[in-house]
């Protein structure tokens, strides 16, 4: 007897279940106005017999794939397809007459329709876990992106209150936007530049490595707010005693000091973590490649550093996404991001503006884990693409 896919089949109850309560989303009159709770009956109307034949679809494709099945990536096609016309079809709801749509009025999210968006995103992640090919496993998120880029370009988003925030502050998302990835790349830029060599020479070095681990192992003990504060100190007295800085701007509040607590963060992530990854290699390799008559240069970037390639790109993929999340608090002094929407919305009471910092922050994460992971599979030296990472390496070094 075939086994289930248990986790479809249980983010598919998951589906079903968030039909039938009674807040499947809310309807506001105003921006900060508390919410009538709205069920996907009176969104859907007549039409809500073919979402439970859409819920029962997917329970059926449960059942029947399994593990590396063609019907996995079928699944997760339906699954990026569904999402993007589950979302058009909500919106477009509100304008069918029966909400009062003019005004300032809008559409929020309510559980059950955040219950249905986790469960079709988690069975896509599922069904690319189990699609074998890097090209098919990614035309599943692509599909799904597509769609959703080619309805918000149309405006079918826009009964959304989210979209609403956005509409009112069109003109500085851009610029939160770039402020926040570009502090994020900047960060992992640099903490990789500096975290690497340094954990190459604390797993070479004993005693630098204890003292390295024990000294940044702080900025893990303190909240990421409280380093903030104390870096800020620092930048205060040296703007006081230092024209130069006071000239260039630089000071207790903007991005210099976000930049410096992100830092501290992320070199403790990819320090800790390449001296993990060159621990894994094998010392009769590195005997070996000695007795061939390899220099201490060759031994590091022909033997040393393609083995450890697979950890230290996790770590990278790893800090990158923390240093994407962490940035988000850069708002509170005044380093801009898109951490000021959540930080001006949890102020308004309005949870709308927060969703237009989280939504995207969410995007982002997902877009950088996604890159990575392509950046991997081209490098890292495993069987069948051995010879792209040893080409690379050739080539560079």
């Amino acid at each position: 007897m075939k086994k289930a896919d248990l986790v479809s089949l249980f983010f598919s109850g998951v589906m079903a279940f968030s039909l039938l309560i009674p807040n499947f989303m809310s309807y506001k009159t105003s921006r900060i106005a508390f919410g009538d709770p709205i069920s996907a009956h009176d969104c859907f109307g007549s039409m809500i017999g073919v979402l439970y034949l859409w819920v029962a679809a997917f329970i059926i494709l449960a059942f029947i794939k399994q593990k590396r099945h063609p019907l996995n990536l079928f699944t997760g096609l339906f699954a990026a397809v569904s999402l993007a016309v589950f979302l058009r079809a909500v919106s477009l709801s509100f304008e069918s007459g029966a909400f009062d749509a003019g005004g300032n009025a809008r559409m929020s999210f309510g559980f059950g329709f955040l219950l249905v968006v986790i469960s079709l995103y988690s069975i896509m992640v599922k069904c690319v876990e189990c699609t074998d090919g890097i090209i098919l496993k990614t035309l599943i998120p692509i599909v799904a992106l597509a769609l959703v880029v080619f309805f918000l370009a149309r405006g079918e988003f826009n009964n959304y209150s989210v979209m609403r925030e956005y509409q009112t502050a069109e003109k500085q998302f851009m610029t939160h936007l770039w402020e926040h990835v570009s502090i994020s790349v900047w960060v992992l830029i640099a903490a990789v530049i500096i975290g690497v060599p340094m954990g190459y020479m604390c797993y070479k070095h004993k005693v630098f490595d204890a003292v390295t681990l024990i000294g940044l192992s702080v900025t893990e003990v303190l909240p990421m707010l409280a380093l903030f504060a104390i870096i800020r100190m620092p930048y205060i007295f040296l703007r006081e005693h230092v024209p130069l800085l006071k000239e260039m701007g630089l000071g207790g509040y903007g991005a210099a000091p976000a930049f410096t607590a992100l830092l501290l963060y992320a070199l403790y992530l990819i320090i800790h973590n390449a001296r993990a990854a060159f621990s894994t290699v094998d010392y009769t390799l590195i005997e070996n490649a000695r007795a061939m008559g390899m220099t201490p240069r060759d031994v590091i970037m022909r033997v040393e550093i393609p083995i450890a390639l697979p950890v230290i790109l996790s770590g990278i993929r790893i800090t990158m996404i923390s240093a994407i999340v962490g940035a988000t608090l850069a708002s509170y002094i005044g380093a801009g991001g898109l951490g000021t929407y959540i930080v001006n919305g949890i102020n308004s009471l309005s949870i709308d503006l927060q969703l237009l910092g989280v939504i995207p922050i969410f995007f982002l994460t997902v877009i950088a884990d996604a890159v990575i992971r392509l950046l991997a599979y081209f490098l890292l030296p495993m069987p069948g693409r051995w010879k792209i990472s040893h080409d690379f390496f050739e080539k560079y070094f």
